[in-house]
């Protein structure tokens, strides 16, 4: 029998066979190489470097060029990253949601002290710190930029505070200092970010490359890094996770954040890009305060059934805000009438992720008889309402309130229309989904629709976590009951927010704040749902 060694080796006694690098680990080494070491290469040089044939070198460098990953310098005779490397690192960038709230921190960090303020992220994989946004101080002397760097744990006050908080250290004035051990390194000064959870979310960091402060200096600078890292936690943990960039969710976000940030002291509201299903399991692990979501997938994720692999204990409900109804949307140059005649066209649910494209695919495999020749396509709900508009996709569905904007504008301007479903289908569907109904659509809800539309709903929950303190949460209930008449010139679905249907669809506890203010308001509280 292989022992565990063995099998690492390959065969009993044996070295391990090497294995020949694919081109795109090739054009992997090539590209770090430009963002590591230099920022232009000629050829021979890049080889020489990197200890590989010039002409295999060649090959990989003109396939990245190719691709707009490189540009080439004919003066210099040179490579340097091209302008679609550059487009993806922007893209990406700005999808960490950590440095989008992070750089008005850093600024004003950065503005108080002086110094070089310097976010940054743990590398789980290779056990650093790695530093992906930065603002230069008027003291900086350093020439070069800190973003992008990376430090071993070890070797950065932002690592420190890492490890610290793996092992549950508690660092004397709640900050860490790492002194240079090598000529051109910064001392640093360093807190972690935390997510609602306590878990380290990020590291918000001093860089000092000037003569080394006092130390009653290094305290107060310290103590600078520990306030502005506390305010960067509140407002990543005070996230409200919303829809996914269209439909009603989306444009009640705003004035939800807006509504709670003028209502609720001492707490900075955030309105944030979110989508179904993929809500809760962010609001679980601590990267938000607040989500919208579907009461059945509430339910599902509370006690974990599927689509969740495990129960999320930490989600908690508040009340319910107004019903969502399943739209299907198709061009009517297909001919389609009904869901069970969408066989072979393209249709778009949503991102993997979103409650919509789940209750899809469960209709789906209900129905049987409906087949795509390459599945659901997944795009976001603002992709999937273009595309359709332009004739690449034959049918949209989302889960949204009654007359949703974009459908509205959509149905005017082009040549689209609702379909249904079979009643007997819902009906199976609705036997397993205790939080789903059956509805409809009033005719004309949407011009070139003028009969009722059979549908699911299904309503939506306002959620929290029982990290949030009991007074913030009944602040926030307190104050959005107050706001209704905001709410609904915001969206006309929210209209029906309202002490009569505040617990429509929730079969899950309470959060003890939100508990307090519906028994103060007389809502009769079934036992089962009372907070724990």
């Amino acid at each position: 029998m292989a022992t565990e060694d063995s099998a690492k080796t390959g065969k009993a006694g044996t070295a391990p066979q090497s294995r020949k690098p694919t081109s795109f680990v090739k054009g992997v080494k090539l590209l770090a190489a430009f963002i590591d070491r230099q920022p232009e290469w000629g050829v021979r040089e890049l080889a020489n470097a990197l200890g590989e044939p010039s002409s295999s070198v060649h090959r990989v460098l003109q396939a990245l060029r190719d691709a707009g990953l490189l540009d080439w310098d004919e003066e210099r005779r040179k490579y340097r990253l091209g302008m679609e490397f550059h487009r993806w690192s922007g893209v990406v960038a700005e999808r960490i949601p950590l440095r989008s709230l992070g750089l008005p921190v850093l600024r004003d960090l950065s503005d108080r002290t002086g110094e070089t303020a310097w976010l940054g992220l743990h590398d789980t994989v290779r056990g650093r710190e790695v530093i992906v946004a930065e603002v230069r101080g008027c003291h900086c002397r350093r020439q070069g930029s800190g973003s992008g760097s990376a430090f071993a744990l070890e070797d950065s006050a932002g690592g420190l505070t890492i490890l610290a908080a793996q092992t549950e250290t508690v660092l004397p004035g709640g900050y860490a200092i790492h002194r240079p051990t090598a000529p051109g390194m910064p001392l640093t000064i360093a807190t972690a970010v935390l997510e609602a959870s306590g878990r380290v979310a990020g590291t918000l960091s001093l860089a000092i490359s000037g003569p080394v402060p006092t130390e009653d200096h290094l305290s107060r600078l310290g103590s600078s890094v520990a306030e502005e890292a506390a305010h960067l936690s509140e407002l990543l943990g005070a996230r409200i996770l919303g829809g996914g960039g269209a439909g009603t969710w989306h444009v009640g976000l705003g004035v939800i954040a807006g509504i709670l940030r003028n209502s609720v002291p001492g707490v900075e509201y955030t309105g944030w890009l979110g989508a179904g299903d993929r809500n809760l399991g962010d609001l679980e692990s601590g990267r938000g305060a607040y989500c919208l979501a579907v009461a059945d997938s509430l339910e599902a994720a509370v006690k974990g059934r599927a689509p969740f692999s495990r129960p999320h204990g930490n989600l908690r409900a508040m009340f319910s805000l107004f019903p969502l109804y399943l739209h299907l949307l198709v061009r009517t140059e297909t001919g389609v009438r009904s869901f069970a005649e969408l066989s072979g066209h393209r249709l778009s649910a949503g991102e993997a992720g979103y409650t919509t494209a789940a209750v899809m695919r469960k209709l789906l495999a209900m129905q049987g008889s409906v087949r795509f020749d390459s599945g659901m396509i997944d795009l976001t709900y603002v992709e999937a309402n273009r595309e359709l508009a332009q004739g690449s996709l034959d049918a949209v569905a989302s889960l949204t309130g009654l007359n949703d904007p974009a459908y509205a504008e959509m149905a005017r301007r082009e040549d689209l229309r609702l379909v249904g479903f079979d009643e007997s289908l819902l009906e199976r569907f609705v036997a397993n989904h205790a939080g789903f109904a059956i509805g409809r659509i009033p005719g004309g809800s949407y011009h070139g629709t003028p009969e009722d539309i059979v549908t699911l709903i299904a309503p939506t929950v306002m959620v929290t976590t029982r990290h949030r303190s009991a007074t913030e949460v009944y602040e926030a209930t307190r104050s959005l009951f107050a706001s209704r008449a905001e709410l609904a010139a915001a969206a006309a679905p929210y209209a029906s927010f309202g002490l009569d249907t505040a617990l429509n669809g929730i079969g899950v506890p309470l959060h003890p704040g939100a508990e307090q203010f519906l028994r103060e308001q007389g809502v009769d509280l079934p036992q089962a749902i009372l907070a724990d």
